[in-house]
């Protein structure tokens, strides 16, 4: 007696010292958390003077001086966004860590549970091929078999309720288990978004060096390049509505208006609507139709596919028409374009998910600054053509807010 109470005492204490250093590792995991939480919002803090900024150095006169401006508050945005995600990152690794001990826990505990529920059923089965008659006839008291038919009843109860807790187990697994493969994909996207704004900040600062060779940093020769730029851009703008006023005539196969056949690609504000310029504003001689709708939250803000579907062309124009842009097709008729991106992060033949970021918010080609230009094409007007300045997509363009919750 005195050594099994020995053994007992032993055993006790190893399986209460794994468990307790289990719980001492989760508390550690839960603490980093809730740090990097902190972190991410003393970050988002800061994130808001440089959006500030941003905001306030968008609204200047179009100098050399102030684009140059334009352009290192930029950079600020993007470095502060890029902290945020790298925060994002350390919290979503340590997430996982502990998910992943969780179900190893869990699964510990369903394997355990269904090793002792298979010795209560060998056990009662044992007791079932012996049969009712030969127990009480073995049985050398009464009270001995009753006991004995007390125990098997009991036995049985704790097997139904052993069950129920192991569907119970399983239920939570299956839940862990969803969770951490959403936590693995939530830290493939900060990833990703890493690198693209990595490449965005290079990028921005290559622009402010060539900026500022190309005007020999003079304000005479930077005006005189955006005028160049004014003039081309009309040229290219009178090209589009004379091609594209034809092909909406051509449209037929698309479906009915229908909000919400289509998700906003960016939850942002919407600054100008889909129709003739002279509603919509923005009017000149050479920009007499809107042939999409124009969006804007924030320079780098990440842009998502509208719909389901296949990415079949992708272009840049530079500094005119539509920028870096792509279009996707959809299997309802179709085709949307997205212009203006600081950079793009799906290629020709990708298969893009509704929701999937394909880009994030710039401001190429012509703007007045960083939107997201977006346009919904029928499939049977769709085409491009080479330009010399680049691939133009043209088609038959349909109003985009005929599908997009309003």
């Amino acid at each position: 007696m005195k050594w099994r109470f020995i053994i007992f005492i032993i055993l006790f204490l190893i399986v209460g010292k794994i468990s307790f250093a289990e719980i001492g590792d989760d508390a550690v995991l839960l603490e980093q958390i809730r740090s990097k939480e902190a972190e991410i919002k003393k970050l988002e803090l800061e994130l808001k003077k440089y959006r500030d900024a941003l905001s306030k150095t968008q609204s200047q006169t179009n100098t050399l001086k102030s684009q140059i401006a334009l352009v290192e508050s930029q950079i600020n945005k993007l470095k502060a966004d890029l902290k945020i995600t790298q925060a994002k990152i350390s919290k979503t690794e340590t997430n996982i860590k502990l998910y992943s001990r969780k179900i190893k826990e869990k699964e510990q505990k369903i394997k355990e549970r269904q090793a002792a529920m298979a010795r209560s059923f060998r056990f009662l089965a044992y007791a079932d091929d012996r049969g009712f008659l030969v127990s009480f006839l073995q049985s050398k008291k009464l009270s001995d078999f009753l006991n004995q038919s007390e125990y098997l009843a009991n036995l049985a109860n704790g097997l139904y309720e052993d069950y129920k807790i192991l569907a119970q187990d399983k239920v939570e697994l299956t839940s862990l288990l969803f969770g951490q493969e959403e936590l693995k994909k939530d830290f493939i996207d900060f990833k990703n978004e890493l690198q693209a704004k990595s490449r965005l900040i290079e990028n921005q600062k290559k622009e402010k060096g060539a900026l500022l060779k190309e005007t020999k940093n003079q304000e005479t020769e930077y005006q005189k390049i955006i005028f160049q730029i004014q003039v081309k851009q009309a040229q290219i703008q009178k090209e589009i509505l004379e091609l594209e006023n034809k092909l909406r005539g051509e449209v037929t196969g698309v479906p009915l208006a229908r909000p919400g056949e289509l998700a906003w690609p960016l939850l942002g504000r919407l600054t100008q609507g889909y129709g003739p310029t002279s509603v919509t504003g923005f009017y000149n001689d050479a920009y007499k139709f809107h042939n999409g709708i124009d969006i804007t939250l924030e320079y780098g803000a990440p842009i998502r596919a509208s719909l389901d579907g296949k990415i079949i062309a992708s272009g840049d124009n530079g500094r005119y028409a539509y920028g870096k842009w792509l279009a996707i097709r959809h299997n309802n008729g179709l085709i949307t374009l997205y212009a203006h991106f600081s950079a793009k992060t799906v290629v020709v033949g990708e298969n893009a998910r509704q929701g999937q970021v394909i880009g994030y918010e710039g401001s190429s080609g012509f703007v007045t600054g960083p939107h997201l230009h977006f346009t919904v094409y029928s499939t049977n007007t769709f085409r491009t053509e080479n330009r010399w300045f680049g691939l133009l997509p043209l088609g038959g363009s349909v109003n985009p807010l005929d599908y997009l919750l309003q």
